[in-house]
């Protein structure tokens, strides 16, 4: 396990997506209940371009109160959207957004955070700006650490 210790912009995040992309079979965003307002309906109609841009690798959505990086309490739910992780979609993300942090709402929906094999690859909470890296959850560790070391300007910290 380890920290990202500053937050990846411009070519270290394209580099760092890069190496997400390659190892991870999905990925997911957040849109948080608690975030969208009165009308809810109309708050994730705000996201429609964003949403209609990764709808070709939506696996499904579901409102859930857990995923990779929170927990939230009281009932308190957010909508969670899973998404095939293709060369594709990496694209799309990639024109979105120049660093790891600004998936926040109100912009973009919030916490970019990619699986393996229904394990956690990378936890982000945009708002908290941390990340933590699971390469052991990938098909090969010492690749993908390899990879990540490679990244010149990405600070980890075990």
């Amino acid at each position: 396990m380890f920290d990202i210790v500053q937050e990846p912009k411009g070519e270290i995040y394209s580099e760092l997506l890069d190496v997400l992309f390659e190892v991870s079979d999905r990925f997911e965003l957040i849109l948080r209940n608690d975030m969208l307002g009165k009308n809810k309906k109309k708050a994730i109609d705000s996201y429609e371009l964003i949403l209609a841009k990764l709808a070709p690798y939506l696996i499904e959505m579901n409102e859930k109160s857990e995923w990779a990086s929170n927990r939230l309490v009281g009932g308190a739910t957010a909508f969670v959207y899973e998404y095939k992780a293709t060369e594709e979609a990496k694209l799309v993300i990639k024109q979105l957004s120049d660093s790891l942090y600004q998936w926040i709402m109100p912009k973009l929906p919030e916490d970019l955070s990619f699986y393996k094999n229904g394990r956690v690859v990378i936890a982000v909470s945009s708002h908290e700006e941390f990340a933590t890296l699971f390469p052991d959850h990938t098909h090969n560790a010492e690749r993908t650490l390899r990879k990540l070391n490679h990244i010149e300007g990405l600070l980890l910290e075990r």
